[in-house]
């Protein structure tokens, strides 16, 4: 599906995410026991401590998102094109990059790629006809460049003359 080096990207930032899920794990354990000593005594400054450390939680998971949407990124430009709506930011990312329903997301796309191409793929009669299937057409080319024995911008006795006399009574005379 992917080829090698869209898999070793990946799995370098994934590392880099597993890495910094870890730190926000001892975070929440740091904060956790500083919760527990501020019950105990208040000699330490605890409250910014906690602060601090729930900040430091909060930017960790905007570094986690921010991966996870960076590695679908790099992933879009090798998905068949059916695929890439996976990759938008409105799937939700849970421990798994692409969410904990991809399957069903998947049988999703394909259905109403199905649909979408039985739908266009009928001959409804708002559609034009293919020039190409009526054996009588030409491509269309301008006017001069119709080419028509010698003469190729006017047809052979387009203007027949043997009807015409020729008359010098009714040409008024200038003077």
């Amino acid at each position: 599906m992917l080829d090698r080096a869209t898999r070793g990207r990946d799995l370098q930032l994934s590392s880099l995410q597993s890495a910094l899920t870890k730190v926000g794990h001892i975070t929440a354990q740091t904060t956790n026991t500083l919760l527990a000593v501020r019950a105990e005594s208040s000699e330490l400054d605890i409250d910014t401590l906690v602060r601090m450390n729930a900040d430091v939680i909060a930017l960790l998971g905007h570094i986690s998102f921010e991966l996870s949407q960076r590695r679908r990124d790099a992933i879009r430009p090798h998905l068949h094109r059916e695929f890439r709506t996976l990759c938008a930011s409105h799937v939700p990312i849970t421990s798994f990059l692409f969410g904990d329903e991809l399957q069903t997301q998947i049988n999703h796309i394909r259905t109403s790629n199905k649909i979408g191409n039985t739908a266009t793929s009928s001959n409804t009669p708002w559609q034009q006809q293919s020039k190409h299937s009526n054996p009588r057409h030409k491509p269309w080319r301008p006017f001069l460049a119709r080419h028509h024995g010698n003469m190729p911008y006017r047809k052979a006795n387009q203007y027949p003359t043997k009807n015409f006399k020729k008359t010098s009574d009714h040409i008024p005379d200038r003077k």
